[in-house]
């Protein structure tokens, strides 16, 4: 569906980590899924990625600005060596600390038009 926005969190684990990051980000899931249309976690031998995808703007905004977020970013800064945050149709991946100034900048273009 065009009308979709995908996203995707490509994280690097600290090796010693992962295990207790998968569980992290599994348990935080059922939290993200109302905001959600899809929502998958995979993995690969060094990456965890969690992606999915959202009606609009607004839901992805929302998700990010919850208090399980908070837990999911407090987890990544303690869990991670390497978090992207990519949003389909963004030319940059956008570094998961920059997420909250994305959305404002987005909020602005989508009232000027």
């Amino acid at each position: 569906n065009s009308l979709l926005h995908q996203f995707k969190i490509s994280i690097t684990p600290v090796p010693a980590k992962r295990l207790e990051l998968h569980q992290t980000l599994e348990t935080l899931m059922v939290f993200f899924r109302p905001y959600c249309n899809e929502l998958i976690l995979s993995e690969s031998k060094r990456t965890l990625s969690l992606s999915g995808s959202v009606n609009d703007m607004g839901h992805l905004q929302k998700m990010t600005e919850s208090r399980e977020f908070d837990i999911l970013t407090g987890a990544l800064t303690m869990l991670a060596s390497k978090t992207d945050f990519n949003i389909k149709g963004m030319k940059d991946v956008v570094q998961f600390d920059q997420l909250q100034k994305v959305f404002t900048q987005l909020g602005k273009s989508s009232k000027t038009t």
